[in-house]
């Protein structure tokens, strides 16, 4: 409030929800975007916090050890992120990654190899890269679908460690081929620990990395139905 009286050209934010707990810190958020547009403030929030970069920015500057990754909207970096740092940064859960190889090509698509066996296609341009390239295959896990979903064009199986039922919605964590791999799935999902669990993978929905950790474009967006 004093910063803002002095009706200042910049105002700036270093992380000034840090201490408070979560529901304060969400009505706290949204005052802050209310006055910000009100008053046609220009404002640099500094955040470690994903999802208040996400619902306070019109521009997003993602910074690792004091060099730009990248700069654009919050929806421009969740569609189409850069490299590995900025698609595992944004999104709430974050992104899944598993580790592959190329295994065809194509302008519009690819097909890639993962360790565990299993092949996916991906509406992806790797054109820049040859068959035999080590990758890593991105998907976010409000992305998966079930087995029997129109989109569902590759998939992938792992084992049930924890399932957390949250009412609206569930969020199911596997072990696949040695990765952390989170499902966001329907409240009536019906899993145990320890159980095998199989998710569809829409060929829309994937992003993948080179060794380099920098993104392929992506030839399609997917959007969840």
């Amino acid at each position: 409030a004093r910063a803002i009286v002095l009706e200042p050209e910049v105002l700036l934010l270093d992380e000034p929800l840090s201490n408070l707990d979560a529901k304060l810190r969400r009505h706290v958020r949204e005052e802050i975007r209310q006055i910000q547009q009100r008053l046609g403030l220009t404002a640099v929030y500094v955040t470690h916090d994903q999802v208040e970069a996400m619902t306070l920015a019109d521009k997003i500057v993602v910074l690792r050890a004091g060099r730009v990754e990248q700069v654009g909207r919050p929806l421009e970096l969740y569609h189409n992120p850069d490299n590995k740092f900025v698609a595992g940064f944004i999104g709430s859960p974050k992104m899944n990654f598993l580790a592959g190889e190329l295994l065809e090509i194509g302008e519009q698509e690819c097909v890639v190899k993962l360790t565990s066996g299993d092949t996916v296609r991906a509406r992806v341009d790797a054109r820049s890269g040859a068959v035999g390239d080590k990758v890593e295959l991105g998907i976010r896990p409000e992305h998966l679908v079930p087995l029997d979903h129109a989109h569902a064009d590759s998939k992938v199986s792992g084992v049930v460690q924890v399932a957390e039922h949250l009412g609206a919605e569930s969020f199911v964590y596997m072990d696949v081929d040695g990765h952390d791999f989170t499902v966001k799935a329907s409240s009536d999902v019906d899993v145990a620990t320890g159980q095998e669990y199989s998710v569809g993978i829409p060929a829309e929905a994937c992003y993948l990395f080179d060794a380099k950790e920098q993104a392929f474009p992506r030839t399609a967006r997917y959007i969840r139905t």
